[in-house]
C-alpha cells in the first residue's frame, strides 16, 4: 500500500470515530483558544484527520486519492525510494500545521471558534500536482473541463478573497490558502525546476 493511501486510510477511521463521539470530536479540533491558553498544541495535527461530515471527508480523501500519489512519486524520485515515503509524510504532517498558523493567529482569544478536516494538506498536495501536470484538465464540479493550471491560479485567488469572509462562512479558506501556497513553497526547495518546466508546457499547449 502506498503512503498515500495508507494516509487516507487512516485519515477514514479516525474521521469515523470522531463523528460517532462528539465527545471525541471536540478533543481534536483545531480550537486555538485551547491551544493557547491550555497548551494543547497536538489540536494542531489532529485536526486534519477528523471531518464535519461524510461529505467533508470524501470530498477531501477523493482529491487526495487522485493527486496524492503524483505528489508521493514525485518525493520518490528526489529523495530515493528508501527516503521518499519518510519525506511525504513529513510534508503532509507538516501541512496540515503549517495550514493552520493563520486561523491560530486570528482566534487564539475567541474560545467559540474551531476548525477540523484535512483541506489545507490537501490543498498542498493538489498544487504539487497541478505544478506538475499544469495542462491537464480538471472536471469541476465533475463536469466542467479547465486546464489545471486556470484552475490553481483560480483556486489561489478565490481562497483569498474569500479569507476576508470567512466569519460568513463554515469553510476553512485560509487553510485552503495557506495549504496551497505551503506546497508551492516546498516544491520550489525540493524540486525548483518544476517551475520553468511547467512553464514551458503551458507555453506549447496555448493556441498561438
Amino acid at each position: 500500500m502506498s503512503i498515500n493511501n495508507l494516509i487516507i486510510l487512516v485519515t477514514v477511521i479516525i474521521s469515523y470515530f470522531a463523528m460517532s463521539d462528539r465527545e471525541k470530536k471536540n478533543k481534536l479540533i483545531h480550537h486555538p483558544y485551547s491551544i493557547k491558553h491550555s497548551k494543547e498544541y497536538y489540536r494542531l495535527l489532529s485536526n486534519g484527520f477528523i471531518h464535519g461530515d461524510w461529505y467533508h471527508l470524501a470530498f477531501n480523501m477523493i482529491t487526495l486519492y487522485f493527486f496524492g500519489g503524483q505528489t508521493e512519486t514525485l518525493f520518490k524520485l528526489v529523495f530515493g525510494a528508501a527516503f521518499g515515503s519518510t519525506a511525504f509524510i513529513i510534508f503532509y504532517l507538516s501541512a496540515i500545521i503549517f495550514s493552520c498558523i493563520p486561523s491560530q493567529q486570528k482566534h487564539h482569544d475567541n474560545p467559540g471558534y474551531g476548525a477540523l478536516g484535512a483541506s489545507g494538506a490537501v490543498s498542498a498536495v493538489l498544487l504539487i500536482s497541478i505544478v506538475l501536470n499544469p495542462t491537464d484538465l480538471l472536471l469541476i464540479m465533475g463536469v466542467i473541463p479547465i486546464p489545471a493550471w486556470i484552475f490553481g491560479i483560480g483556486y489561489i485567488w478565490y481562497s483569498n478573497r474569500a479569507t476576508r469572509t470567512q466569519s460568513q462562512s463554515n469553510i476553512g479558506h485560509d487553510a485552503h490558502l495557506y495549504g496551497s501556497i505551503y506546497g508551492c513553497l516546498v516544491l520550489a526547495i525540493i524540486y525548483p525546476k518544476a517551475y520553468p518546466i511547467m512553464v514551458e508546457q503551458i507555453i506549447a499547449w496555448l493556441p498561438f
